[in-house]
C-alpha cells in the first residue's frame, strides 16, 4: 500500500481495477523520476492485464474460450497452431 498510495488517482483506479496483483514498485519509481506520464502508466497497467487474461485464458481453457468485449482476441502465446499438411 505504501508504493499505491503515492500514485496519482487514475493510476490507482487502473491498479485497483486489474484483474491481477501487480508489483508497481519499478513503475513508481519510474513516476518518480518522470520516465512515464500519468496517462502512459494507465495504458501500459491496462494493456499488461489484458495480455495477462489472454494469456491465463488460453493456458486455462484452451483456444476456442470466448473472448468478451474489450479484451485481447490474440497475441502470440494464443493463436491456434496452423494444421501442418
Amino acid at each position: 500500500m505504501k508504493h499505491f498510495d503515492q500514485f496519482p488517482a487514475p493510476v490507482r483506479a487502473a491498479i485497483a481495477n486489474a484483474r491481477f496483483d501487480w508489483a508497481v514498485a519499478a513503475w513508481l519509481k519510474a513516476f518518480k523520476s518522470g520516465h512515464v506520464r500519468t496517462g502512459d502508466l494507465v495504458a501500459h497497467i491496462e494493456n499488461n492485464d489484458k495480455i495477462e487474461t489472454a494469456k491465463t485464458r488460453f493456458k486455462a481453457w484452451g483456444g476456442d474460450y470466448p473472448i468478451l468485449p474489450g479484451e485481447i482476441a490474440h497475441i502470440p502465446l494464443t493463436k491456434k497452431k496452423g494444421r501442418g499438411r
